[in-house]
């Protein structure tokens, strides 16, 4: 017996890959939750006794500083007083600058005229203009008096060019001389003023820099009496420092200790990730070797059944069927067959019309003998009406044909079987035709289209109507 179509074969499992042994060596184990809480409790009860010791400490500080708030308002204002004489001092100064300035200025620009009056008077030879004219007055008489050489000549033409010249640099020498006289004047003039407005700048910064001093005399006395008051807290101080300086380490112990655990939990839990990974990975190359194999198991699976002879059922169910409807037709046109005895090699889910002789509980109606009748009863005895139960039809149903309602409907019933059962042997040579193909391209992983399993007798009901 053929194997049922939707039986589906077992996949041969592959044994599993074997995971790797986890060794002492590379196993990291997880660090000790509890250890280090233990270790961490221990530093912050001894961070919080500290902590209530320095506490206790500033109470006491604080009970030495009574009085406190005045003496930094006294200090505050006394600061104020030498922040203004200071300020005082910075402006007398600035201006003690200024007049310097001015001062160092003017003696700097009568020097500069005395200077260039001095370079002017180097320069010419003669210091008015009487002379520079009496000079060239001589210089010409010699000319037009006296025979000179051509050279002299020349030496004297060019003498009384360049004392021509001359003659306004004296009338400029003359202006300079005045305006330096000028200004030396007024330098002197403004020097004195400006002397005693020094003299008054030094008076306000001695008396400024005086009461100053002494507000730095009032400060150190303040500072004295406070001291003298709340005693010797330096080593309070001291011993606070201590304190402030004994907390911070323990709470950078504690700092380090968690970091030291965080980064052991951080160590273990990446090698759990790569565990679970190296887990991932194995299952994954399982699977993917499963799936190889389940697809090699369902290509032969099809090649397997491409064993199976399609269309067995439908043409079962022609065959059977054209035998009960020729049951139906007169002797003389019943067609003798071959007797022989048929052997059913249908699958268990297909079912086989059992012959005329043992269908007699089958079928409620068998036809009567035929007997000679005449005239119109003659006439009606040859149209038989045939009567059908379920299960005749559901066979002509699951054909896809109409179920004959008298024996007149027989030879188109019949035809149309006829048609179907060439149809299905078609399919069963190009089968035969196709088989070995379709085999190979479904073992090497080709696609191949299947064909679907028609409804039955479908495709022959077509080509039957195109037969009529």
């Amino acid at each position: 017996m053929p194997p049922k179509a939707d039986a589906k074969p077992k996949v041969k499992k592959e044994p599993k890959v074997k995971e790797e042994v986890e060794t002492e060596e590379n196993k990291i184990a997880r660090p000790d939750k509890g250890a280090f809480d233990a270790e961490s409790k221990a530093i912050t009860d001894q961070i919080e006794k500290l902590q209530k010791e320095l506490k206790a400490l500033s109470a006491e500080i604080s009970g030495k500083g009574s009085g406190k708030d005045e003496f930094f308002n006294q200090k505050a204002q006394i600061r104020e007083k030498i922040n203004n004489e200071s300020s005082a001092l910075n402006a007398l100064h600035a201006r003690r600058e200024e007049i310097q300035g001015v001062i160092k200025a003017s003696k700097d620009s009568q020097r500069a005229a005395v200077a260039e009056l001095g370079s002017m008077k180097k320069e010419l030879q003669f210091r008015s203009t009487e002379e520079i004219d009496q000079r060239i007055g001589n210089l010409e008489d010699k000319l037009m008096h006296e025979s000179v050489p051509l050279k002299e000549e020349k030496k004297i033409m060019e003498e009384i060019k360049q004392l021509k010249k001359q003659k306004p640099k004296v009338s400029q020498m003359y202006l300079k001389e005045a305006q330096a006289k000028g200004s030396i004047e007024a330098a002197k003039q403004g020097r004195g003023n400006t002397k005693e407005e020094l003299d008054l700048l030094w008076t306000e910064i001695n008396a400024h820099k005086a009461a100053r001093d002494k507000l730095y005399e009032d400060l150190k006395a303040l500072q004295e009496e406070r001291d003298a008051a709340t005693g010797d807290v330096s080593g309070l101080f001291e011993q606070r420092d201590k304190l402030n300086e004994q907390i911070r380490a323990n709470i950078g112990k504690r700092n380090e200790k968690r970091d030291e655990f965080k980064a052991a939990e951080n160590k273990y839990y990446e090698y759990e990730r790569e565990q679970r990974a190296a887990r991932q990975e194995r299952a994954q190359a399982e699977r993917s070797q499963w799936a190889d194999e389940k697809k090699k198991a369902d290509r032969q699976r099809k090649v397997d059944n491409l064993d199976n002879q399609p269309h067995t059922h439908e043409i079962s169910l022609v065959v059977q069927t054209t035998k009960f409807c020729k049951t139906f037709l007169p002797k003389e046109e019943k067609v003798e067959e071959e007797k022989k005895e048929t052997t059913h090699d249908n699958p268990d889910t297909h079912m086989v019309l059992a012959s005329k002789k043992s269908r007699d509980d089958e079928y409620y109606y068998a036809p009567a003998k035929n007997k000679a009748k005449t005239g119109k009863k003659a006439k009606d005895a040859g149209k038989q009406q045939i009567k059908h139960n379920a299960v005749t039809f559901k066979l002509f149903k699951e054909l896809d044909l109409d179920a004959p309602i008298t024996t007149d409907d027989i030879p188109d019933v019949l035809q149309k079987l006829d048609v179907k059962m060439q149809f299905y042997q078609d399919k069963i040579k190009e089968w035969e035709a196709n088989r070995e193909e379709m085999k190979r391209k479904i073992m090497a992983g080709e696609e191949v289209e299947e064909e679907e399993a028609p409804a039955p007798a479908a495709a022959a009901a077509d080509e039957a109507g195109d037969a009529e």
